[in-house]
């Protein structure tokens, strides 16, 4: 499965070509809305809030 997280201006920050079913990854990012895309379609997602040590979202596929 194809996992790619683009900025809302539509750039891809990330994405990796095949992932297994249960994998997980993580993508370095800001504060902001991303949109995370699969073959079944996408979902925007909102950081709203990041510790001082968190600067990633992990993203697990299904």
């Amino acid at each position: 499965m194809s996992v790619t997280v683009h900025r809302t201006d539509g750039s891809q920050i990330a994405g990796t070509a095949v992932a297994p079913a249960g994998s997980f990854f993580g993508y370095p990012v800001r504060l902001g809305t991303y949109q995370v895309r699969v073959p079944a379609g996408a979902r925007n997602v909102q950081i709203l809030d990041l510790s001082p040590g968190s600067h990633s979202v992990i993203v697990n596929t299904c």
